[in-house]
């Protein structure tokens, strides 16, 4: 079995996600951002030791998920390229809001994964 076929066989949840556009300001008013929701399947697993190490010193606690899947993902972006404009993608994992904080793309056999870290939203 390849990796990739371990990630569709391992997807266990539908996740929604919530792609949203950065505020733009139209005669110095801030204009209400652009959203798109849509669903994705995924594996959402516990974020590992090994993986938390990649986050920002300070970010390591609370509740932070890793998600495999074959959806494109956005990080967020202020310059050029295909998530500029784009704020961090916003996942529903078991009712709550989480941001994507660190992602990851890997190429296998002409399709592109993507591993995302994410951190519950607190108000």
């Amino acid at each position: 079995m390849s990796y990739a076929d371990s990630i569709t066989s391992l997807a266990n949840q539908t996740v929604t996600v919530t792609r949203r556009q950065v505020t733009s300001r139209v005669k110095g008013r801030a204009q209400p951002p652009v959203v798109t929701t849509f669903v994705i399947t995924a594996s959402v697993q516990a974020t590992s030791g090994r993986d938390l190490k990649r986050l920002p010193d300070g970010r390591i606690t609370g509740d932070v998920w890793t998600v495999y899947t074959r959806q494109q993902l956005y990080l967020g972006c202020t310059e050029a390229g295909a998530e500029a404009g784009y704020q961090p993608d916003l996942l529903q994992i078991d009712g709550k809001q989480c941001e994507v904080e660190h992602l990851e793309t890997w190429p296998h056999l002409g399709s592109v994964y993507y591993k995302a870290i994410c951190r519950a939203v607190t108000a």
